[in-house]
């Protein structure tokens, strides 16, 4: 090969690797391009999320009811009696409430419970959402087999529902039955708030000052005569 035709060849090889070059220098830049839009666009989503986290709640405005918490069908389905249960927490947190030691109270007031099954009361034990090893309650508790049921919380508008003491009981409770106990044919679960029946959900309820609730099981077509009041003098 003569001198002329090999120079001529080594120059084509390269030209064609600064072509191969400037290809690779251009396809490693729009790489880099391409990641810094992406870990912009990441970066501009997490400020967003961060900037949502840090906003403060607006509130409510004012005058606005509190909201009513909803029922949540936490509890076992177990025939009774029903005790008590042996670690309260767990209801509670199902339930919701905060606990205290009782130190802030803004609102306190009482309403009984009733609960009857086949014409027998059933006793509402002491110490739903209560702690007796530290003392620390929640905002809805009881204190002894009276059925007498506390509302003490530090929110002066908090609102609470009769479906919160069935979770801290560990009781389920709903349309369709309460523990073991099916709704089905020929049998009823009836729900009375001062001697007045209610319909729906019982777990709904939400609990007034002064308030006598009734759940009463048993046959659909036995004749009912719920307690319509309760003496809260000594409360």
């Amino acid at each position: 090969m003569s001198p002329q035709r090999q120079a001529g060849r080594q120059r084509a090889a390269a030209q064609r690797e600064r072509l191969a070059e400037q290809r690779r220098a251009e396809q490693r830049r729009q790489r880099l391009v391409r990641g810094a839009f992406g870990l912009g666009a990441l970066l501009v989503a997490a400020g967003v999320v961060l900037l949502v986290l840090l906003m403060p709640a607006t509130p409510a405005a004012p005058g606005a009811p509190a909201q009513v918490p909803s029922a949540n069908g936490y509890g076992a389905a177990a025939a009774p009696p029903w005790p008590a249960p042996a670690e309260p927490f767990a209801g509670m947190r199902a339930a919701g409430l905060p606990v205290s030691d009782m130190s802030n109270m803004a609102r306190h007031f009482h309403a009984h419970l009733d609960v009857i099954v086949n014409g027998e009361p059933v006793p509402v034990p002491a110490d739903l959402g209560v702690n007796p090893a530290s003392g620390q309650m929640s905002a809805l508790h009881t204190h002894d087999t009276t059925g007498l049921v506390h509302v003490e919380s530090s929110d002066p508008t908090g609102r609470y529902i009769l479906g919160q003491l069935f979770n801290e009981w560990n009781v389920a409770l709903g349309p369709t039955g309460l523990g073991a106990l099916s709704v089905g044919p020929g049998t009823s679960l009836r729900t009375f708030v001062d001697g007045v029946e209610v319909p729906g959900n019982p777990a709904a309820i939400e609990l007034r000052e002064h308030q006598q609730i009734a759940l009463i099981y048993g046959p659909a077509n036995a004749p009912i005569t719920p307690p319509a009041s309760y003496d809260f003098s000594g409360a």
